[in-house]
């Protein structure tokens, strides 16, 4: 029961066409049967669910006449590299005694004709045309709205063990429709070995932001022009960064990098580089991605200025930009400039007027003066001039490091708001900019 680390398998007998070499070196991480669970076939069809992270997978599917095959993953090229992996595992002979589970009830029509390739009919192909999407999308979102309907009528069952299964039944639904932002949301939700104020919380946030979601799609672009850029992007709508510096204007400005933090999930690493304008005044976020060991983008550390334009992407309030070919780093040394939040109370109406604009993105970034206390073991907080406070969260060896920090007076902040509390990047004087270790993802 050992499958092979180097498939070779002629893949035009099974897809459309080759797949990506790059998916087809990652195949040995996805081959491992501890990954896998439900695996099953029949004469037309085989299926199974791949684990990604923590209790989250993945439903893969491949059908053996037509040659389609479907994930419920957020890659929008298919085919991706857990349909490969079930396809190099179902031609194992050492693998055959894993596929033994039962059809399972998400194996239905629907499953083929949401997330598919291959051979499909003119009705079902996941056309390049606008209007094909569009109705996936419209579909998608009314039957989210009536899920969110019928669940709050039947009760939420908060109380349920991990993993609450109609919820990732919903993300997984979600899925197949392509809205990854929704289905992202939907598997956020803290468990049950979360406070109770906490699920209760999080789940009436959630459904507020997933159901302004349904109706703004469903009353249209004319309804919310300055929305609809973001509900796009929440929505799945993926855009080339030439379209972007082709099509969006620069935004020219001296930007200040605040923070520069890296994260990595199943093989793919992010850097999110989070900066401010000193004449715009506005945020901007630049996102870089890696596979594996491949080398990143260039990046700029934390207190790093940069002159030149940016590029936005389509939204009045938008964040993630594209720098242009004619920006630079700054050689000389100036001032830090003031925060764009001196206090609690213009850093709520900020929020609040960006998230009128915007409520699906999230989080929010926040650069506010303040003093830094601790006013229990594990409680902190960023007080300001006017005695209002905002809950910190530090994690694990953060905590220590921010306690050289406590009671300093004339710092400033930068981090990530999350909803009720803050997430801290980086500490700022007048000087420079000290990025905090260890920020939770």
């Amino acid at each position: 029961m050992t499958p092979r680390n180097t498939p070779d398998i002629f893949w035009k007998d099974w897809l459309p066409g080759d797949p990506d070499p790059g998916l087809l070196k990652a195949i040995p991480k996805w081959n491992r049967p501890a990954r896998w669970r439900a695996l099953g076939h029949d004469d037309q069809q085989v299926w199974g669910e791949v684990r990604t992270q923590g209790s989250l997978h993945y439903r893969v599917g491949y059908h053996l006449s037509t040659r389609r095959s479907g994930c419920t993953c957020s890659r929008p090229e298919k085919p991706c590299v857990h349909i490969l992996s079930l396809i190099t595992l179902h031609l194992d002979p050492g693998c055959d005694d894993l596929f033994e589970a039962p059809v399972p009830d998400w194996l239905q029509p629907a499953f083929w004709d949401s997330r598919s390739t291959g051979e499909t009919s003119p009705k079902t192909s996941r056309s390049v045309l606008a209007g094909n999407r569009w109705n996936e999308m419209q579909d998608g979102y009314a039957w989210l709205e009536a899920w969110m309907t019928d669940r709050t009528r039947e009760g939420w069952r908060l109380g349920s063990q991990p993993p609450a299964t109609h919820i990732e039944d919903a993300a997984a639904r979600l899925g197949n429709f392509r809205l990854p932002g929704p289905a992202r949301m939907l598997r956020a939700l803290p468990g049950p070995d979360s406070p109770w104020e906490t699920r209760t919380g999080r789940l009436s946030r959630t459904l507020a932001v997933l159901l302004t979601a349904c109706r703004t799609f469903r009353q249209g672009p004319e309804a919310h022009p300055a929305s609809w850029p973001h509900l796009l992007q929440f929505s799945g709508q993926t855009l080339r960064k030439e379209h972007i510096l082709q099509q969006q204007p620069g935004v020219p400005d001296t930007w200040l990098v605040l923070a520069a933090p890296e994260s990595e999930s199943e093989g793919l690493r992010q850097r999110a580089t989070w900066l401010w304008g000193s004449r715009s005044r506005r945020f901007a976020l630049m996102l870089d991605y890696a596979w594996q060991r491949q080398p990143m983008a260039r990046g700029f550390a934390p207190g790093t200025r940069l002159d030149g334009p940016l590029h936005f992407y389509p939204g009045d309030s938008a964040l993630r930009a594209l720098p242009g070919p004619d920006i630079s780093v700054l050689r000389l040394a100036r001032p830090i400039p003031e925060p764009t939040h001196p206090h609690c109370l213009a850093l709520f109406q900020d929020l609040a007027t960006r998230l009128a604009a915007d409520p699906w993105t999230h989080p929010l970034p926040v650069w506010m003066a303040g003093t830094l206390r601790q006013t229990e073991k594990d409680h902190w907080t960023l007080s300001d001039i006017q005695g209002h406070s905002l809950s910190v969260s530090p994690v694990g060896p953060q905590a220590e490091y921010l306690q050289a920090f406590r009671g300093v007076g004339g710092l400033c902040w930068a981090g990530l708001w999350h909803g009720r509390r803050l997430q801290l990047l980086s500490v700022t004087d007048r000087e420079s900019v000290t990025p905090i270790p260890d920020t939770e993802e």
